[in-house]
């Protein structure tokens, strides 16, 4: 007789390790010394000079500033990305390399293959993908929502003169680069991770283990 797979159990350690052991912010930047805490948010203020392209662009026609802020803001999205890369790899080199990973997603999938040991079944692993797979509703709702705003709000301008529709756009541009900042460096200050969070990054682990038993 083949012994019960317990699946809602294996499910329930999945959730919780999702929960309480995938925080960016406590595996890798806790781990970051003062001066590297400093480099990784040393990007993000020049992404804030478009803004300022924007607001040239407008109200004195120029396409210099406009274009080269634009490249900077380019450059220090890449640079921030960059810098990320390299750090994490140091922690990861520092702090976990011990066991054999090379990377954050290996450390994790070592961890929930551990976690879960006889219950790591590939029909356990359908299950799972299908509880744990990503609902799009929320966002696209945000998404839809975000971009009705927008709409509204440049038609209530267009009856405005010319220059308070510019202030429209020059506000709406400094709000993408207000949350693009916010969504880079999140990860740095926030380990809570909400359901559906929660549920996504139960579903990459998922994922990962069932691509890895395919190999």
């Amino acid at each position: 007789m083949e012994p019960t797979t317990e699946t809602n159990s294996g499910a329930d350690l999945i959730l919780e390790y999702a929960y309480e052991k995938t925080s960016w912010q406590a595996l890798i930047f806790s781990k970051f010394t003062r001066q590297q805490k400093i480099l990784f948010f040393l990007p993000i203020p020049f992404l804030y000079l478009s803004i300022y392209g924007v607001y040239d662009l407008f109200y004195n026609n120029s396409w210099v500033l406009f274009l080269t802020f634009g490249f900077v803001m380019l450059l220090g999205m890449w640079a921030f990305f960059k810098i990320k890369s390299v750090l994490e790899k140091k922690v990861i080199e520092t702090y976990y390399s011990a066991s054999g990973c090379k990377n954050l997603a290996e450390y994790h999938l070592q961890n929930i293959t551990q976690l879960l040991g006889e219950q790591n079944t590939p029909e356990n692993r359908a299950l799972w993908k299908t509880q744990f797979k990503p609902k799009a509703g929320l966002t696209l709702f945000f998404t839809i929502g975000l971009m009705f705003v927008f709409m509204f709000s440049q038609n209530l301008f267009k009856q405005q003169p010319e220059s308070y529709l510019s202030v429209f756009y020059i506000a709406w541009f400094a709000f993408f680069i207000v949350f693009m900042s916010f969504a880079f460096i999140k990860p740095a200050f926030i380990g809570f991770k909400s359901k559906k969070a929660a549920n996504n990054e139960a579903f990459k682990l998922i994922y990962e283990l069932d691509k890895k038993a395919g190999k």
